[in-house]
């Protein structure tokens, strides 16, 4: 009896489930070359893309919009939506599916807005002259502004 489950376990794995791997099935030196970025390049691309568009038609003031928007040009390591970008592609090859959810992008673009917001926090703050490379928006725009 153990022997004709074990069979019919086996044939169903085989047929209808997908094959999992672990750490010790993969080689080490082929995990260390992963790029995650190089891998969510155009998903992080489209993240940054709804950000802009988000801010431009949903805020009424020009200076504000234009304040608004000036950290969101990818410059960043955009750490919070890879993480959040990953685990939906882990979520959804489960689920044979490959794309992104509307649901799953949004949680990804709330976290780098959420983000970007406590940067610009803590500029304002520190006084800091200068984000990522370039004037803060402190710096540009006074603390007044933010």
């Amino acid at each position: 009896m153990y022997k004709q489950l074990n069979r019919i376990r086996s044939d169903h794995q085989r047929n209808h489930c997908r094959r999992y791997t672990t750490l010790q099935d993969t080689d080490t030196d082929s995990l260390s070359s992963i790029d995650p970025y190089r891998l969510l390049d155009d998903d992080l691309r489209d993240v940054y893309t709804d950000i802009t568009r988000e801010l431009e038609l949903n805020t009424n003031q020009d200076e504000l919009r234009t304040i608004a928007t000036y950290y969101f040009d990818g410059q960043g390591k955009a750490l919070r939506p890879m993480v959040a970008i990953l685990m939906a592609h882990a979520i959804n090859y489960h689920m044979n599916n490959n794309g992104l959810d509307k649901k799953q992008r949004e949680v990804a673009m709330i976290a780098e807005m959420i983000h970007s917001a406590s940067l610009i926090h803590d500029d304002v703050i520190d006084q800091s002259d200068f984000r990522r490379g370039k004037p803060s928006v402190n710096a540009l725009w006074s603390h007044k502004k933010n």
